[in-house]
């Protein structure tokens, strides 16, 4: 992450929090002041921590899988990880933190999207997703644990933890769209975002399902357009099998995404973004997982490109995603 305010201080976190456990912890946060020509370790006694596992099961530890500075104070830095949010009030030489966007404290709390936005008279906000893929692997055994995955938002505050609120839910638009085939949803299906019921998927790979009360999002990714903060998109991936031959015959494809123009109050599904609609360019196929993310054409809030295994173009009012 470069500083917005200052090109020459530049931020890296550490540790792979897409997929890596035991062998690819974090070892803190970097920090350059000069453009990359020499760095600085930063919170390796507070990132570095390890997760209390059940006996038998691999060895889990912290990752920093986002870094942000505030637009409006360079001083206030923000971390996703795998345990939720760090804050810091004097350029990274402290931490607050793992501050949680939630209240499901038994849940997963990987931050997949983190975006901080000027909002104009000092006011930055903060826009996080909690995005835990949704089932687990053999090396981490509580990807299941998904209840808290949603979408949050705050304001910066100037010490200790703000308090977030949840802006994705059925009742403001965050639901499935039109049904199509090799879908496992039915048109205008609940995605229970941050509902803070698991899906608890029982198998790795395979055909299970969860229960439809349960929270349906796996792995979320989010962008703000640089041009209109009030512009945000966001993409999940799928818990749940997808039947349809270009999603890969299987569970953690595309479910979709939704775009809001209102900074969160009201989402739409983006037609065309279901995993049964997308089909393979070659040999690959729409996974959604450490390949997910989003981009915002920094001149034009209606134009974006979404990664799956591929990379695709879309318009937030089209149908066809190419």
């Amino acid at each position: 992450m470069i500083d917005p305010s200052d090109h020459n201080t530049v931020y890296a976190g550490t540790g792979d929090l897409n997929f890596g456990s035991f062998s690819m912890g974090s070892q803190g946060i970097l920090k350059s002041t000069d453009a990359g020509a020499t760095w600085t370790l930063l919170g390796a006694d507070v990132f570095g921590m390890i997760y209390n596992e059940p006996p038998g099961e691999f060895p889990q530890y912290n990752a920093v899988g986002k870094v942000r500075v505030d637009p409006n104070d360079s001083n206030n830095v923000v971390a996703g990880t795998k345990q939720g949010l760090y804050f810091s009030y004097d350029g990274g030489t402290t931490w607050a933190g793992p501050c949680l966007t939630n209240n499901f404290s038994t849940q997963r709390q990987d931050v997949t999207g983190l975006e901080l936005s000027d909002l104009g008279g000092g006011n930055t906000r903060i826009i996080a997703a909690i995005g835990t893929r949704g089932f687990p692997t053999y090396v981490q055994y509580d990807l299941g644990k998904n209840g808290a995955n949603g979408i949050y938002s705050a304001t910066m505050g100037s010490s200790g933890c703000p308090s977030f609120t949840s802006i994705a839910s059925n009742t403001n638009g965050f639901i499935f769209g039109n049904q199509v085939p090799g879908s496992p949803y039915s048109t205008g299906a609940p995605m229970n975002a941050g509902s803070g019921t698991p899906c608890d998927y029982p198998i790795v790979g395979g055909t299970g399902t969860c229960d439809s009360s349960t929270d349906q999002l796996g792995r979320i990714d989010i962008a703000v357009a640089p041009s209109n903060p009030n512009y945000i998109y966001a993409q999940a991936q799928s818990i749940v099998w997808n039947s349809n031959g270009g999603c890969g015959s299987t569970n953690g494809c595309q479910l979709g995404a939704w775009a809001t123009t209102d900074g969160g109050t009201n989402w739409t599904y983006m037609e065309g973004s279901q995993g049964g609609s997308l089909g393979g360019c070659g040999f690959d196929y729409p996974q959604n997982w450490y390949d997910q993310g989003v981009a915002v054409d920094p001149n034009d809030p209606d134009r974006v490109f979404f990664d799956t295994f591929d990379v695709w173009f879309a318009t937030r009012t089209g149908t066809v995603w190419n």
